[in-house]
């Protein structure tokens, strides 16, 4: 699955939690979801021995970095709206 559509069916289930936000109060929940992904992720890829769920878990930690990334570009890209 592609990254721009991951990341755009992620706003998709926010929306239907959240309602009518605001595209920056959207962004600052997905970004703090991203953030606590990568923290478990990096946590149980330390603790991991297997070689195949070790990469399986790298390539989970680098998805969430790209969308993390993507993230923050659209952030740039609203900055004057938000705070």
């Amino acid at each position: 699955m592609k990254i721009g559509r991951l990341f755009s069916r992620m706003r998709g289930q926010l929306h239907d939690v959240f309602g009518n936000r605001s595209p920056c109060a959207e962004l600052k929940v997905l970004l703090g979801r991203l953030q606590d992904r990568q923290s478990a992720l990096r946590e149980e890829l330390a603790h991991e021995d297997s070689a195949s769920k070790r990469r399986q878990l790298n390539l989970a930690l680098r998805v969430a970095e790209l969308q993390q990334r993507k993230g923050l570009a659209q952030k740039e890209q609203l900055q004057g709206n938000c705070e």
